[in-house]
């Protein structure tokens, strides 16, 4: 039986930040993957192929919106989804370099084959040639990932109903596509299609896009898509699914029915927890498999720890690298630094959307004051040269001593933006930052002046209400 300080189940971002930082910390560590790739779902069916496919999208997108005269673009009949995405394969290859290189370099060991528990401290490999070998460890990390979930009246193992990890086998690019929830995964997705030309039907059954997302910026967001051409349909449950012509039709409870060519399903995602042997130890799951963790990380189980989409249900490869981190750093008695407060988060539809901090839905449910400056792309030069007039930068901060309590940003290029408001937040920092800071001209970076000095402006006439 081979002895290490700690073993980590799965080699995505979660897994690969904890299995590192445990041997910065001089842990002697071993991580157990299955898949032959080394990456998770993130690198290697998720995130890098997802955002390869974005750019091509994101390409033919700004080209229309910047209004070129004389350009006219049409897409090769026929093209299919690995022509478009034919970068793919180069940046996996570059992205395996880096995680191996990172685990040589901190003397991981890897083990391949499938793990399961055999208590809080051992793990069972079931290697590919049926031989078994036993782990045992102080501390063990769980970084098992997630998998889409497919509700029960969507058929399974048609080759043109599809979730994100099997989207890149759809070949040719459809005519019609319908995509089943209206989250993070959907909203991208269905953003990236329409901006290749498919007409898109997205499909939600709450009432909104995006919950995690500031109800405005969401509502902006869905306009923009409908001027694309995206049919946004809301509070509308699928019902069934028939699969039996060479199209799909999609029965929606109103009675109407939706055909299409493709179709992504994007309702959600499940812990991959099933085989680990949690039950027999008491660890404590909820009913879609997501391990339930304290603020540490750790489980139910002392010793225990789970860490990335396994243990959350928004997944974000950020989110999962910070709580490798902190499962780490908790287990081996290092001081805990906890960055997930003030975390960006990024949706990488067309245009993105990023955000840190409170929304004004939190604000309220909390009975926080708040106040909010705004500023609008169609107002920022920038904004108006490369054709982005439907974007919007909020800070929300707080009213009695504008301590800047949430940023929100829905224009090109947000991803990056969000990290200037970021900085001021982790610093403790005040509306008055940005606006006493010189921007470049013309960028979308001075959106943060023009918003603070909008929200300036709210503040004189709150101060003013209350001296009445």
């Amino acid at each position: 039986m081979s002895q290490y300080d700690l073993i980590v189940i799965g080699s995505g971002p979660a897994g690969a930040k904890g299995a590192e930082e445990a041997a910065r910390l001089g842990k002697k560590v071993a991580l157990v993957e299955r898949a032959p790739r080394l990456g998770g779902a993130g690198i290697n069916t998720g995130t890098v192929p997802s955002k390869t496919l974005r750019e091509m999208a994101q390409l033919l997108a700004n080209i229309r919106q910047r209004g070129v005269y004389g350009l006219k673009l049409a897409l090769e009949p026929g093209l299919t989804l690995a022509d478009i995405m034919f970068r793919r394969q180069m940046v996996l290859e570059a992205e395996w370099g880096v995680i191996q290189r990172n685990l040589d370099r901190y003397r991981i060991e890897i083990v391949r084959g499938e793990a399961q528990l055999r208590d809080a401290h051992t793990v069972r490999v079931r290697q590919g040639d049926g031989r078994t070998v036993d782990l045992t460890a102080t501390a063990v990390l769980l970084a098992t990932g997630s998998s889409a979930y497919r509700p029960p009246q969507i058929p399974l193992g048609h080759p043109r109903l599809l979730d994100a990890n099997t989207l890149a086998d759809l070949g040719p690019l459809p005519r019609a596509l319908v995509v089943v929830g209206g989250g993070v995964v959907g909203t991208e997705f269905a953003a990236m299609f329409a901006a290749l030309g498919v007409s898109v039907t997205l499909v939600e059954l709450q009432s909104r896009l995006l919950p995690i997302v500031d109800a405005e910026l969401a509502e902006r967001f869905k306009r923009h898509l409908e001027e694309q051409g995206v049919r946004v349909i809301l509070n509308e449950p699928v019902v069934s699914v028939d699969d039996r012509q060479p199209q799909l039709t999609f029965q929606l409870q109103s009675g109407e029915a939706l055909t299409c060519d493709a179709a992504l399903v994007a309702a959600g995602r499940v812990g991959n927890t099933r085989h680990l042997g949690l039950e027999a130890l008491g660890v404590a799951v909820d009913e879609q498999g997501f391990v339930q963790v304290d603020d540490c990380m750790q489980t139910s189980v002392p010793g225990l720890y789970a860490a990335g989409d396994v243990a959350t249900r928004h997944a974000f490869a950020s989110v999962s690298m910070e709580q490798g981190r902190i499962a780490v750093r908790h287990a081996f008695g290092a001081a805990v630094d906890s960055r997930l407060r003030h975390i960006p988060l990024a949706v990488y539809t067309i245009p993105e959307i990023a955000f840190v901090g409170l929304t004004e839905e939190a604000c309220k449910a909390q009975g926080r004051p708040y106040l909010v400056g705004r500023a609008y792309t169609d107002q920022n030069p920038r904004g108006q040269i490369i054709g982005d007039t439907g974007g919007v930068l909020k800070l929300i901060f707080s009213p009695h001593d504008k301590t800047l309590l949430g940023v929100h940003l829905l224009c090109e290029g947000a991803a990056e933006l969000i990290h200037i408001g970021l900085h001021v937040m982790q610093a403790g920092g005040a509306l008055d930052a940005f606006a006493q800071t010189v921007y470049n001209y013309p960028t979308l970076s001075a959106l943060y002046a023009q918003a603070a000095f909008n929200g300036l402006e709210a503040w004189e006439r709150w101060k003013s209400r209350q001296a009445e």
